[in-house]
This record gives structure tokens, sequence and C-alpha cells, in this order.
């Protein structure tokens, strides 16, 4: 039988909290105060994702681009241009684009690609503010057998509510492809049941989660490369 033990709390040396209390998720993030506030947020969370991006492999010569809504000119949206690597793009490379594919913001040349892609999804879903496609090695690789989890002949894409979540999701689906390719090579996976998957991804699948995972390595990206917000 165990005994239970006496513990003298005020004798330690610990600050202990004189509230406790449980908390197993984070704070919701605070809106931004200004237009001008949230537009220089998503540049910056912008920039980053594509240098995140170059880290794991997913700039291929000048394909790739990942945009964001405006949120003050909602029909227009922010993207990398023609011909800079993913791992130097910086706030001042952007491009901002109106809805006939025109530059009012930035002198490179735009992907047409980019502009073809994204121009559509952010027209048919307004409340999708960023989206991701790259031809990276496991997307493309995923998406030649032509079954779940294929989204383009050529690579993956995705989108989601902030450029955060647009990003990590990419990150999250190719790693995904990665690991099915590795599975199905060495033998039959076992899927796990379908129960136990939505409940995983209630818990941690959805935006806050793709966030807060994102933010975890934006926050060394910045420390590391600071330049990438100029």
């Amino acid at each position: 039988m165990s005994a239970v033990l006496s513990i003298d709390r005020s004798a330690s040396r610990l600050k202990l909290n004189p509230n406790p209390q449980q908390k197993y998720w984070f704070d919701a993030p605070s809106a931004r105060p200004t237009v001008e506030a949230e537009r220089r947020h998503r540049l910056e969370r912008l920039a980053g994702a594509f240098r995140l991006f170059a880290s794991f492999g997913f700039a291929q010569g000048l394909a790739g681009h990942i945009t964001a809504r405006d949120p003050e000119l909602t029909d227009h949206f922010w993207v990398n241009p023609l011909g800079v690597h993913f791992s130097r793009i910086k706030v001042s490379d952007l491009l901002l684009v109106n809805a006939k594919g025109q530059k009012v913001i930035g002198d490179r040349p735009l992907n047409k690609a980019a502009f073809a892609i994204h121009a559509a999804i952010h027209e048919h879903s307004p409340k999708i503010i960023a989206a991701a496609h790259t031809h990276s090695t496991y997307g493309k690789a995923w998406s030649t057998l032509g079954r779940k989890l294929d989204t383009l002949n050529h690579g993956i894409l995705t989108a989601g509510p902030t450029v955060e979540t647009a990003a990590w999701w990419y990150i999250a689906l190719d790693n995904a492809c990665h690991t099915q390719l590795l599975a199905e090579a060495a033998g039959t996976p076992q899927p796990i049941d379908d129960a136990v998957a939505r409940h995983t991804h209630g818990q941690i699948g959805g935006p806050e989660g793709a966030l807060h995972s994102f933010e975890s390595l934006f926050e060394g990206l910045v420390q590391a490369e600071p330049d990438l917000l100029d």
C-alpha cells in the first residue's frame, strides 16, 4: 500500500504560482490594431515561409509560390517575384498583384503560373488568406500515383485562413507524402483507425495548431536571418 507523503511546501525555495491552473492550449491570438499592422504581419510571415521552405528543400529553379491576400485590397494578393530564390526573399521583394495579373507594387517579373493558380483560389474562396504550392520531391512523387493526397500532378498545394497555416500545412503534407512513400516501399502500411485520426486532428490539426507550429520555426528564423524583415 502506498503511503501519502507529507510535504512541507512552506520550506521550499521554489516560486510557486499562487493560483495554479490547468492550461493545455495557447491563448487565442489578438487581432492586429490596424490594417497596416495586419499587412506587415502577413508580409513578414510570407517572407519567412519562403525561407523555411528553402530549408526544407522545397525550392526548385523558378517554380513554386506562396501568396497572401492583402487585408485592405482584398482582391489583391502578395506573391514572390520570379527568379528570386526562396532562401533570399525579403519583405521588400514581394509583389502586390491585382485580379488582372498586374503588379501594383514591385518591379520584378511575376510568375505567370503563380497568378493563374492563386488568382483562381483567392477569387473562388474569399475566406482563404494564403495558399502555397511548390514542386517538392515527395509531393511530386505522391501526386503521380493518382490516389488520395494528390492535388496537382506536378506537386501539392495547401491553402488556409492565415499565411502561417497554409505554410505549415504544406510542410506537414509533404512530410505525410514522404512518410507514406517510405512505408509503402517497406511493406503494407496499417492505417490508423478513422475515429482515432479524427480525434487527434480535433486536438492539434486545426488552424491554431498550425499557426503555433509555424511560429516556433519563424522565431528562430528571424533570430538567425533578421534581413528577411527588410
